[in-house]
């Protein structure tokens, strides 16, 4: 009886150990960015934060888009603007100093894609984790790029 626990035990513990060390079958997502006639995927987590920062086209000041990567898209967060009267220009009206930023909760929304204008006077950026992304540097991407979420397939793509 004592061996049949023992063996008992042991197939257990090799089972265990067998499903822990499997690969996960969940498919991993990229975000991925088209812009112009290039296209590029980056390996990313779900609720992984992201921004997108940009220079105001009439006011040149800084604003930034921070969002947080869903599996369809993505969930918006807030808004943070580098002056008060960009915050009143898109009509916040209770816009709150945070860090040297006038910032408004704007979350709850998702959003399946982004399109973004981009221009050298923009200095288009997008951040996350590590990585900088500044559009407006790279000639050949066009004016027009677009964010959205998509399996990775190819996992080494866009790096």
């Amino acid at each position: 009886m004592p061996m049949r626990l023992a063996h008992a035990a042991l197939m257990s513990w090799l089972l265990t150990a067998a499903i822990s060390l499997a690969p996960a079958n969940a498919e991993s997502i990229c975000l991925h960015l088209q812009a112009g006639d290039r296209s590029f995927l980056y390996p990313v987590d779900i609720a992984t934060g992201f921004s997108i920062s940009f220079l105001h086209s009439i006011y040149g000041t800084a604003v930034q888009e921070q969002f947080r990567i869903a599996s369809t898209g993505f969930q918006t967060e807030k808004l943070r603007y580098a002056e008060l009267r960009l915050a009143e220009f898109y009509g916040h009206e209770a816009p709150k100093l945070e860090q040297g930023w006038w910032t408004v909760n704007n979350s709850g929304r998702e959003l399946r894609q982004l399109d973004l204008r981009v221009s050298k006077e923009s200095a288009v950026e997008i951040s996350f984790g590590e990585l900088r992304i500044a559009l407006a540097e790279n000639q050949g991407m066009g004016d027009h790029a677009r964010l959205s979420i998509t399996s990775c397939g190819d996992p080494n793509r866009g790096r």
